[in-house]
């Protein structure tokens, strides 16, 4: 069911999950990984590395075609809208959105200019 509403997240990572994801997001953000030279790291710092390994790591995988170690931190910043946890939570609450094409968009073209 996408794009992913908070609401529905929590429901399938169970109260144990979703509360061990908070704490990594804590985590990163006393602790952050500097500097930010990959997508790893980006993501990671923004959203905690449990949430990270959950639901970012294996599909961005398989939709780039690469190891997340070796995207830019760049890429993060045009995927995910330069929004970290904070500020993406309480808008997808009040208002669902549907960012899929223009993530696409800046995939694809990412891909045609031969860069990563």
């Amino acid at each position: 069911m996408y794009p992913l509403r908070p609401w529905n997240a929590l429901r399938g990572l169970g109260f144990w999950e979703a509360f061990c994801c908070g704490l990594s997001y804590l985590k990163s953000s006393l602790f952050p990984v500097r500097p930010e030279t990959n997508f790893e790291a980006w993501v990671s710092n923004r959203f905690g590395n449990r949430l990270y390994n959950v639901f970012f790591k294996t599909y961005t995988e398989k939709v780039w075609g690469i190891p997340c170690n070796q995207i830019e931190a760049e890429r993060g910043g045009q995927t995910g809208r330069d929004q970290d946890a904070d500020s993406r939570v309480p808008v997808s609450v009040a208002r669902p959105r549907d960012d899929v094409a223009a993530v696409s968009g800046a995939r694809r073209a990412a891909r045609l200019r031969g860069r990563f």
